[in-house]
């Protein structure tokens, strides 16, 4: 009898040790999700959209820029303030050429049609002209749409800086 009551007693005893452990280790993982979930960053990357960011519940596509609250966070660091400051400066800088190309692009086309005249000359010159001008807003379109895709590996950079920051700020 005493053996039975020796083993179910050391039987209650790892039963219930094994749970209170468990317990802990949920409570420990939860607070760990609920800091993931509010505190850093999660990224995405899908072909068409290019690089998504979600930050406290918000989402926001890098190609055209992020929300105040996601920027507000990463210019808290400094290394990731830098990377956020190129992201930004090649972001601006492939809107004004791709979109300053585009409008160039179809402005060229333009030029035939309004400056038509009997005059042989006057349109060929014209067209010329036009040509030209479509041809270099072209160029200056893909330009602008490849810095604003290089942009995208610094926003990257800024946000796992970031978040290696918070990291260590939860040790």
């Amino acid at each position: 009898m005493k053996m039975i009551l020796k083993i179910g007693f050391l039987a209650l005893a790892i039963t219930f040790s094994d749970k209170l452990a468990a317990q802990e280790t949920t409570q420990t993982s939860d607070n760990l999700l609920d800091y993931y979930d509010t505190k850093l960053f999660q990224w995405s990357y899908s072909m068409f959209g290019g690089l998504t960011l979600n930050f406290q519940n918000q989402s926001s596509v890098t190609v055209y820029g992020i929300k105040d609250t996601m920027k507000n966070a990463l210019i808290q660091y400094e290394d990731a303030n830098q990377q956020y400051r190129s992201y930004r400066g090649k972001t601006i800088a492939g809107n004004i050429l791709m979109w300053g190309g585009l409008t160039t692009a179809i402005a060229g086309a333009y030029i035939p049609i309004f400056g038509y005249r009997q005059d042989k000359g006057f349109y060929e010159n014209n067209l010329k002209a036009a040509l030209g001008i479509m041809l270099g807003g072209l160029v200056t379109e893909i330009i602008g749409a490849f810095i604003l895709q290089s942009g995208q590996e610094n926003i990257f950079n800024a946000v796992n800086l970031y978040n290696r920051h918070r990291i260590t700020d939860y040790r």
